[in-house]
């Protein structure tokens, strides 16, 4: 027999609106980050001294929420910018705002239809999302890399330009990996 005390349970409606208060928490927390006119956020680290960042994976994991049911909304998100940081190498903050929002349309039509309907029409909509998006897409060469990454270094132009100088050095099958200096310099090798 486990030693496991259950101190709270939860269901139905009850359930369902403190994983979303959780999602809806999390989201706040992180979309204020996003994009290039995104704001920093001071969080505090576990020896309480300030953290000021404009990652949204950062913030994200930085949020462990007191009502254990809501944190499990707000876990379920992490995971989710878990996720696209494994298979993209970032976009945690706009991995958020997407999932919350189709998570919020899901969540105020589940009275009205089967939980089966709502998956296909959000893997429906997937599908759309992904055809029009490869219809859209760019090819990211020269200049416009640095420019790229200047934005996602809040307008530091030097590392921006540093930054783009190591993905045309590897092509655009290379990876680029970051490393922290002994000499307190940024370079690219």
């Amino acid at each position: 027999m486990s030693d496991a005390i259950v101190k709270n349970l939860s269901f139905g409606n009850e359930a369902k609106d403190q994983i979303f208060k959780g999602i809806e928490k999390l989201t706040n927390a992180v979309s204020s980050t996003l994009g290039a006119s995104g704001k920093c956020v001071i969080l505090e680290d576990s020896s309480g001294q300030p953290i000021i960042t404009k990652d949204g994976v950062t913030v994200a994991n930085s949020i462990i929420l007191l009502d254990p049911v809501e944190n499990m909304g707000c876990t379920l998100l992490k995971e989710a910018a878990r996720k696209t940081v494994g298979e993209a190498g970032d976009g945690t903050t706009t991995a958020t705002v997407l999932s919350h929002a189709i998570l919020k349309s899901a969540y105020e039509h589940l009275d009205q239809q089967n939980t089966r309907d709502i998956k296909d029409g959000i893997l429906n909509g997937v599908k759309k999302i992904i055809k029009y998006l490869e219809t859209k897409a760019l090819s990211v060469k020269g200049n416009k890399i640095d420019q790229v990454a200047t934005i996602a270094t809040n307008n530091d132009k030097e590392l921006g330009k540093l930054i783009g100088q190591a993905f045309r050095n590897v092509g655009e099958t290379g990876l680029v990996i970051m490393e922290p200096s002994s000499l307190g310099e940024t370079k690219v090798d």
